[in-house]
């Protein structure tokens, strides 16, 4: 796969996802506040907030669950930025992996593509967190419930359940959309396609998934466009 190196020093605020965050905004009108977000946060309330439902109407694309607020003291990086946007091609599918030590501002480079691919285009957006199965499947239950799939109905429905889910991803309905998979760094986790994170993530033939990842293994596992 291809590599890009690009130079990452520059102002910006927040850090890994896991870890501290900057975020704005309110709770009025169904917007997040999320503050600063820390390895304790309880990740089901954050999703919960991203979710815009009102009453029973069937929920509207395009549909947007982005767990950050945009961080508005995020400055620089244009090269990195305009990197993601030259490999995330219309048409097809594309696997790009955000690479590099914990705390250089891979989790921000995503935040702040995602939010300029909403405010420029309709396509779908989602969010999840790669660190961990639990995590990574909370965080696709989030999506069901948004994109209204059927929840599973017992525990050991549930495989089949996220399956569905990632057939959503692969198949029509799912439209033009954008995957950030955020701290994607435990290898175990995406070491072939029957790995417990791997074997739900999509393939193709449309759609991008963006990793953020301290890995090369799982960059090259998973077949990404490496930056």
């Amino acid at each position: 796969m291809d590599e890009i190196r690009a130079d990452i020093s520059g102002e910006f605020s927040g850090n890994s996802g896991d870890y501290n965050v900057a975020g704005t905004g309110n709770n009025n009108n169904n917007n997040l506040n999320l503050g600063y977000l820390n390895s304790a946060t309880n990740l089901g309330t954050i999703y919960q907030g991203c979710m815009f439902r009102y009453g029973d109407r069937e929920a509207s694309r395009p549909y947007r669950i982005i767990p950050y607020s945009r961080n508005s003291r995020f400055t620089g990086r244009e090269s990195l930025i305009d990197s993601l946007k030259r490999l995330c091609k219309p048409d097809g599918h594309n696997r790009i992996a955000l690479h590099g030590l914990g705390g250089s501002g891979k989790t921000q480079i995503a935040l702040e593509y995602v939010y300029q691919r909403a405010s420029e285009s309709d396509c779908n957006i989602f969010w999840v967190q790669g660190s961990g199965v639990l995590r990574f499947r909370e965080g696709f239950g989030a999506i069901a419930q948004r994109v209204q799939i059927p929840l599973a109905s017992a525990e050991t429905e549930e495989e089949g359940f996220l399956l569905s889910i990632k057939r959503w991803f692969e198949g029509p309905e799912s439209g033009d959309w954008v995957l950030v998979i955020d701290n994607a760094d435990n290898e175990e986790d995406f070491a072939g396609n029957n790995s417990p994170i791997a074997k739900l993530v999509p393939q193709g033939p449309r759609g991008t998934l963006i990793f953020t990842t301290r890995s090369r293994q799982v960059a090259f596992r998973q077949e990404c466009e490496r930056i």
